[in-house]
């Protein structure tokens, strides 16, 4: 059997090691979206594969590995199903302060909603998004989805992944 060249080991051991740490993130997710134990595996499977032709015969290192796996998860899964993302308007929503400072968009909104659930929106920011979810229906039903997912995700941290995903590819 023909050894490989020490750099391309090492490789893969942080190959491995990554899969170990974030197959059961990846899965949850997919999961999720995709409320199909099956079809979330493929997906896993499919992310890792192609993670690994990135990091391992590309060489590239993203910052963020556990955010870039889950990216390439969503684009997955919303190829496998276009339902499963939702996509952001065409039209923004009419801004109730005519554009005024201190007045937010359906779009700034959003991301503020996003930023309120990681903990990383200042309070000046969070009564700014009080304000607009009070006054557009179309936003304070998006921020309660959103509130409603991240808590439904946090309940998938139970759920085992299956026993063919704890073998690394």
């Amino acid at each position: 059997m023909r050894q490989l060249p020490a750099p391309r080991r090492r490789s893969d051991r942080g190959f491995r090691r990554l899969y170990r740490r974030h197959v059961g993130d990846v899965y949850r997710f997919a999961l999720a979206l995709l409320r199909n134990p099956a079809d979330a595996e493929q997906v896993t499977r499919t992310t890792f594969r192609t993670a690994r032709g990135v990091l391992v015969e590309r060489g590239h290192r993203p910052a963020k590995r556990q955010q870039w796996l889950i990216a390439i998860a969503h684009g997955l899964c919303r190829q496998h199903d276009p339902r499963t993302v939702r996509e952001p308007p065409v039209e923004e929503a009419a801004n109730p302060g005519g554009g005024l400072e201190g007045c937010l968009t359906c779009r700034e909104a959003e991301l503020a909603v996003s930023q309120e659930l990681d903990g990383r929106l200042s309070r000046s920011a969070k009564a700014m998004l009080r304000d607009h979810l009070q006054s557009c229906a179309d936003c304070a039903g998006f921020a309660s989805g959103q509130r409603a997912q991240r808590t439904a995700l946090k309940r998938l941290g139970a759920i085992p992944v299956p026993q063919s995903l704890r073998k690394e590819l």
